[in-house]
This record gives C-alpha cells, structure tokens and sequence, in this order.
C-alpha cells in the first residue's frame, strides 16, 4: 500500500514537474516569437527607410544634377547670346564692306554719290525726299551737321567696332556708317538704322 502511494506521489511530482517545464517552455517560446516578431519589423523597417532614403537621395541628386545641366545650358546660352560680334547692332552693309581706316573727317563734308556704286535713280530720290540736298558734315570730334534742302540738323557721332564704323545720332534719324575704297576714291557708305536695306554712298566734297 505504502509503495502504491508512493508510486502515485511520485508520478504526481513527476506529471507536475514536466507540465511546470512544459509551461515554461510555451513561455519562452511565446516569449521568444513577439521578440523575433520585433526584430523582424525592425529590420523591415529600416530596410524601408534605406530604400527610401536611398531614392530620396537619389532623387535629390537627380534633380541637382538636372538643374546644374539646366543652369550650365543656361549660361552658355547666355554666353554665347553675349559673345562678341554675335548679337552686333551694326547694318549688315556695314559688316559686311571691305572697311578702311577713317580719313580725317573733321572739317569734312560728305554728298550723295554719282559713281557706279549707287544707282543714279536712288540717288535722284533721295535728293527728292530731302528737297534738293543731302550732305553730312563733321564739324568737330564730336558734332556732326545734316544737311537738307528743309534745313541742317545737328547731332553727335562717335567711333564704334574698334573704329570700323560711326555712330551718327539725330534728334530724329539714326545712322551707321563706314569707309571703304572704290576705284582709288574714299566712299562713305551710309545706313539710317530705320532703313538697313537702303544704302547709301557718299563723296567727300572737294573744296576746290
């Protein structure tokens, strides 16, 4: 009897020992699974916010880059709208004639043209539009005086292009002109800047 019940006991011990182990296993076997269940999110989550911050960072440099080519493409376009010679305000008669270096203008006085190099009708037309007379004259390093068969007119002219041309300023009218050598003779051609494609020639008037 004494052996039954010990028997009994100890299988008691024996059932509870194992159900106390065996729930402390389940408990760290739960305890076990939130904590791989963190350090999964975590590790989700920080992969997340690499790649975001991957592409962010990507997208950012992207867009810089973009915008310094942007900004590069910009400033060479500015500079070469700004280059030299690109963008020049002078008549394109005047770029393009075979230009010689300025006479003594000062105390000169320059006439239409009768040679070859203006067509005598435009020339008759001129002098028409203007009653009767058209002469330019450079009275000082500075003034210049037209003259018309309405009356003289005074404005400014000044040197341009490295002294390849003349500014010539009126109240009312604009010119551009430059020198150049026909059949051994100094020519002055002329251009109003309203008129680019009308050309005109003109001859220093002989003082004798």
């Amino acid at each position: 009897m004494k052996k039954v019940v010990s028997m009994i006991l100890m299988t008691a011990m024996i059932l509870t020992m194992t159900s106390v182990m065996t729930s402390c296993g389940k408990e760290e076997a739960s305890s076990k699974e939130p904590t791989s269940q963190v350090t999964n999110d975590t590790g989700k989550t920080d992969t997340q916010a690499a790649d975001d911050t991957g592409k962010a960072d990507t997208q950012v440099t992207d867009d810089t880059g973009k915008t310094d080519t942007q900004a590069a493409d910009d400033t060479k376009k500015n500079d070469t709208q700004n280059a030299p010679g690109e963008n020049s305000v002078l008549p394109k008669a005047i770029e393009d004639a075979e230009s010689i270096s300025f006479p003594g203008i000062i105390y000169s006085g320059w006439e239409l043209s009768s040679g070859k190099e203006m067509a005598e009708s435009i020339r008759k037309a001129i002098l028409e539009i203007n009653g009767g007379a058209f002469m330019l004259c450079f009275v000082d390093e500075s003034t210049a005086v037209l003259g018309t068969g309405a009356g003289s007119f005074t404005g400014t002219y000044e040197a341009m292009d490295e002294n390849n041309a003349i500014h010539i300023v009126f109240e009312e009218a604009e010119y551009y002109a430059t020198f150049t050598e026909i059949d051994e003779d100094v020519v002055m051609i002329l251009v109003n800047n309203a008129e680019p494609g009308l050309v005109l020639y003109m001859r220093m008037i002989d003082e004798g």
